[in-house]
């Protein structure tokens, strides 16, 4: 999981901690300290619901993993308008706020019906006079929710930067190939999951034989990968090769250095062809091998 997703789950703990907990105080008569939640009750403004609600979807598309480069830009746009919702939901709310402050006693009328009635003495006209003194001071749900809400979409823009579409990057010269036997990174372990092998390989230039599954082959540096290799240049989960029906289908998995195959970077998923040449990386070059592919 790349620094942009980490961000942004960070900050999305934050704005949903915050919703909770106090946002404000406020200070008319006694003081008060007033979480989001509970202005959203007092002043009946569904929209601020939609905080937590943004939030979570946030979250849910930084847990999913893409399938190539051009839905991972999609979830990057749908977190971006997520975030723009939530602030929007905000926005609404605090208006609301100043209003009821400035024109109306429904704020104070809700404080003071949650002290449990122990002001049900005050008459409507003592309840307008007190809005003229009344102060509000931030607490520490205001400083989560604004810090939140920073992580939240600086992570979101990390993530969508990262993502490389012909569009708008330019490709990166493709790798000269070396000689037989030259670097390659070291394949930490390969983990065997239940399941049959399937008929196809990858072969590396020294001969490395990494023989694929039915069903998913994973390729990165993260344990859970299937071929895990150690070099910096390949990303946590840099790509998947699927057998469906003896097919296999290589994804990119919106990786930093990209996928090529036979020198042509990888944005949509590819049918692979025995022979095919696959270069992780610009650092782990392996050909695809399949009888009668």
């Amino acid at each position: 999981m790349g620094t942009g997703k980490w961000l942004a789950i960070i900050g999305v703990s934050l704005v949903i901690v915050g919703f909770f907990l106090p946002l404000v105080g406020v200070t008319a008569i006694v003081n008060l300290n007033v979480s989001l939640s509970q202005i959203a009750g007092i002043l009946n403004q569904v929209m601020l619901y939609l905080v937590p609600i943004s939030m979570i979807v946030i979250l849910i598309f930084c847990l999913i993993t893409p399938v190539d480069s051009q839905q991972a830009k999609t979830y990057g746009y749908i977190q971006i308008a997520a975030w723009i919702v939530s602030i929007f939901g905000i926005f609404i709310t605090f208006y609301s706020l100043y209003n009821q402050i400035h024109q109306g006693t429904q704020l104070i009328s809700g404080l003071i019906g949650g002290l449990g009635g122990l002001l049900e003495e005050l008459t409507g006209t003592d309840l307008t006079g007190l809005t003229g003194g009344l102060n509000l001071s931030p607490r520490l749900g205001f400083y989560l929710l604004f810090s939140g809400h920073i992580l939240a979409i600086a992570g979101a823009i990390m993530e969508l930067n990262d993502v490389r579409t012909p569009s708008n990057m330019p490709l990166p010269p493709y790798p000269e190939p070396g000689p037989i036997g030259g670097y390659e990174p070291t394949v930490i372990v390969e983990r065997r999951p239940t399941g049959k092998v399937a008929n196809a390989w990858l072969v590396s230039r020294k001969g490395t034989q990494h023989q694929l599954y039915i069903g998913e082959t994973s390729i990165g540096r993260s344990s859970r990968s299937h071929i895990r290799l150690s070099d910096d240049r390949i990303g946590r989960d840099h790509a998947k090769i699927v057998e469906q029906n003896g097919h296999f289908t290589l994804y990119d998995l919106a990786s930093k250095n990209g996928t090529f195959v036979n020198s042509h970077r990888v944005y949509q998923p590819i049918i692979l062809q025995s022979n095919d040449e696959i270069d992780f990386g610009g650092v782990y070059k392996v050909t695809f091998v399949a009888p009668h592919r």
